[in-house]
C-alpha cells in the first residue's frame, strides 16, 4: 500500500517542526550558557596549568581561591580570589575555571641544573586572547574578570576574559 500525499506532507511536517524546535532549543542553551562576570585578582595562591589537546588546542586552567566577598566596586580582592559582584561564590561552586582555546603552549628549561621555565604561547587563532589570560595569571595583583558558567564537573567553563574589574 502506497502513502497517500496527505501522510507524505504530515511526515514532512512534522520533521521540520521537530528540527525547528531542536534549533530553538540550541539557539536558547548557547544564550544562557554566556555565563556570569567572576572577578578575580592574580597572585597569591592562583595557579596556571594547562593540557595540550589533539586538535591543537588547548584547556587553560587557573586554580583560584573563594574570597569572602563579593567583588563589588569598591570591594577590593586578596591577591589569588574570585567572586561574584554582587556576592561571594559559595562552596558548592568549583574554585577552578577552564578557558579551551585554539592555542599552542612552549615551554623551555635547563635540561640539567636548576631552571626557571620559560611559558609561551606560541600559535592558534587564539593566540592573543590565550596570552592575555597567561600574562594576567602571571602578573600578581593584578585584576580581571572571566564570564564563566558552572560546568557542573568541578570548573567553570570560561567564555570569554578581559583584563580589569
Amino acid at each position: 500500500m502506497r502513502p497517500n500525499l496527505y501522510q507524505v506532507s504530515n511526515i514532512v511536517v512534522r520533521g521540520t517542526l521537530s528540527t525547528l524546535v531542536s534549533i530553538l532549543f540550541y539557539q536558547v542553551a548557547q544564550a544562557q550558557s554566556g555565563g556570569y562576570p567572576l572577578v578575580c585578582r592574580s597572585g597569591g595562591g592562583m595557579q596556571l596549568s594547562w593540557s595540550a589537546l589533539f586538535n591543537a588546542r588547548t584547556n587553560f586552567i587557573a586554580y583560584f581561591d573563594r574570597a569572602p566577598n563579593a567583588a563589588g566596586t569598591n570591594a577590593s580582592l586578596q591577591s589569588g580570589q574570585c567572586a561574584w559582584i554582587d556576592r561571594p561564590m559559595n562552596a558548592g561552586e568549583a574554585g577552578a575555571m577552564l578557558w579551551n582555546l585554539d592555542a599552542t603552549v612552549a615551554t623551555t628549561f635547563k635540561a640539567n641544573g636548576p631552571s626557571t621555565p620559560v611559558v609561551a604561547v606560541t600559535g592558534g587563532s587564539d593566540m592573543a586572547r590565550a596570552k592575555l589570560f597567561v600574562d594576567y595569571m602571571r602578573t600578581s595583583g593584578a585584576y580581571f574578570t572571566a564570564t564563566v558558567h558552572n560546568s557542573n564537573a568541578g570548573y567553570m567553563v570560561v567564555t570569554d576574559f578581559r583584563g580589569g574589574r
